[in-house]
């Protein structure tokens, strides 16, 4: 396909790996991976376009056989192309919370996306390193570490012990083949990127927040490097280092997660039922109160909602005929985003995805609809949707494969001011940013949080004839 060198970068989206994939397009083709296309399809796009190579490939980097074919097609396409570099930059298992509140599951993302995943990627990328004949600079494979890849902080044990995983491996191929001609080496990103959703982010001082174009030009320093002065790790910070944190970052946990833990817990933070009562939109009735946990109930942190089949209840205001009783929560306060502020949203949940179950997790309106946000909503199809809507007409939708659905999936969401006015929201599912939607004049009008169960709907119908169960732990609602 190419005469040029190759450059394969793992891991992009609108900040670093992108501006790296930009910068090594200058001089190579790239190839670029991630694991949902939508990161990638925009940034090969802009390339093309601008006279660059470059090729988008989905991959999981967990994944040895999702890895293997990856590389498997880039051979195909640019077979007798050397590999002038290769870079690991891939995000996920990051997961912050006590350790006593930590799974084994959760554990294991930090592993699995850092120091699994970059063994994955070095055993695809070293032999074409290996193989690369006739470069002007010497065949380099890059990794991307942290703060955490030295310091494990309070809370980061799962991220800290993948990062920790990740700088060994890329210690020890740095001995093994830097006396073959490759160039290994680990780069240590410690601060707050300056990425689309840190822009509004301010500092006591300006240039505070790390540029990713001039952390691009700190890794093709280290691929330009010559044999006789290969550098193994780079440091790189603002010159205010970490003294200074950015003003509006200081988090305010509004919700902590602990609300599951006991009912005087859930009570201190949700009230039974939507807001305005018991029935919407579908044909499940919410039952449940502070002595009636049939349909409500928590264990051992976890949340229960369960909807059960029903016969015999007299219809809802608008018509629509009830076929379960179920449960449904609300957070008692309302949530604002404020100019400059903004929320991160997190919880765990195993969801049903067959026809006619309709769980969802979701901001709606306090005083007037839209807004509406909906943080994780499954509709009977065996897909995640995550929606924004702006009018009813106006909706920012987009559903994807849920695998799985019998385990617990993570579902975070970051909601940012944007300009004043509008909100940014990023949706990210088991560690992975999946979407960026934007919530139109959001600023400034109270929303409520709810988790409910609902059936059939827009889920289809009919539903199930058995009970259906929703199950929800270790949320938490943090205001920056």
């Amino acid at each position: 396909m190419a005469t040029k060198a190759l450059a394969i970068i793992a891991g992009v989206g609108p900040g670093t790996g992108a501006s790296i994939a930009r910068r090594f397009a200058k001089a190579y083709s790239v190839v670029v991976l991630s694991r949902n296309p939508a990161n990638f399809e925009p940034l090969v796009q802009e390339i093309n376009t601008s006279g660059g190579q470059a090729l988008g490939i989905s991959m999981d980097v967990t994944d040895s056989t999702s890895v293997k074919s990856a590389f498997e097609k880039i051979s195909q396409q640019y077979a007798g192309v050397p590999l002038a570099a290769a870079v690991y930059n891939a995000a996920g298992g990051f997961v912050r919370k006590p350790f006593l509140e930590l799974t084994e599951e959760e554990f294991s993302q930090g592993l699995d996306n850092q120091g699994k995943g970059g063994f994955n990627f070095a055993k695809g990328a070293l032999p074409l390193l290996l193989q690369a004949q006739g470069l002007q600079h010497p065949p380099t494979l890059i990794f991307t570490g942290a703060t955490a890849s030295l310091k494990g902080s309070a809370n980061f044990a799962a991220f800290a012990s993948g990062k920790f995983a990740l700088r060994a491996l890329a210690q020890s191929l740095a001995r093994e083949f830097g006396p073959k001609g490759v160039h290994v080496s680990h780069v240590i990103i410690d601060g707050v990127i300056d990425i689309p959703r840190t822009k509004a982010w301010t500092f006591e001082h300006e240039d505070a927040k790390l540029d990713p174009d001039a952390i691009a030009e700190s890794y093709w320093h280290l691929h330009t490097q010559p044999r006789t002065t290969f550098g193994f790790e780079l440091d790189l910070r603002p010159y205010v280092e970490k003294c200074l944190l950015p003003l509006s970052s200081a988090a305010t946990t509004l919700i902590p997660s602990t609300c599951f833990n006991s009912y005087s817990s859930l009570e201190e933070y949700f009230g039974y039922l939507h807001p305005w009562g018991s029935d919407h939109n579908g044909s499940a009735r919410m039952v449940g109160n502070s002595t009636d946990h049939e349909y409500i109930s928590v264990n051992s942190g976890t949340l229960t909602l369960v909807a059960k089949p029903v016969s015999g209840q007299p219809p809802t205001s608008g018509g629509i005929q009830i076929h379960y009783l179920s449960g449904t929560v609300h957070a008692k306060s309302t949530f604002t985003v404020q100019v400059g502020s903004g929320f991160n949203v997190q919880a765990e949940f195993q969801a049903p995805v067959a026809r006619g179950t309709w769980p969802a997790f979701w901001l709606t309106g306090a005083d007037s609809w839209p807004p509406e946000i909906d943080l994780a909503e499954w509709k009977g199809t065996g897909k995640i949707s995550f929606n924004t809507f702006n009018t009813s007409s106006q909706v920012r939708a987009l559903d994807v494969p849920y695998p799985s659905p019998n385990d617990f999936h993570t579902i975070w969401s970051e909601i940012r001011d944007e300009d004043g006015a509008n909100v940014s929201v990023r949706f990210y599912l088991d560690g992975q940013l999946i979407t960026t939607q934007y919530g139109r004049d959001y600023i400034g009008k109270p929303l409520w949080l709810i988790i409910d169960l609902q059936m059939e709907g827009s889920s289809g119908s009919p539903g199930p004839t058995t009970d259906t169960y929703y199950r929800i732990r270790n949320l938490s609602f943090e205001q920056i």
